[in-house]
This record gives structure tokens, sequence and C-alpha cells, in this order.
């Protein structure tokens, strides 16, 4: 985060991974049905 011209500037990578499969955890996937509502509430943060 750095300001630039008066303006802050903050980069930032968000990366989602699949992990299904790969962990006990994530063995149900019931999760799916909620995606699109965590994607919605996320971008609004």
């Amino acid at each position: 985060m750095y300001i630039h011209r008066g303006n802050m500037v903050t980069h930032a990578i968000v990366l989602f991974v699949d992990i299904r499969g790969f962990t006990r955890w994530s063995e149900g996937i019931e999760a799916f049905q909620y995606i699109d509502e965590f994607i919605n509430k996320f971008v609004f943060v």
C-alpha cells in the first residue's frame, strides 16, 4: 500500500484454490452451493 499523487494505492492478489479431495475436511462438496453467496460477500468487502 502506498500513496501516489495523493491517492492511496493498494495491490492485492486473491487466489481461490479448489482443494476438494486433497484433505479429509474437503471431501464433502456441500460448500459448492454457497459459493455465489461467498463470492458476492467477498467482493463487497
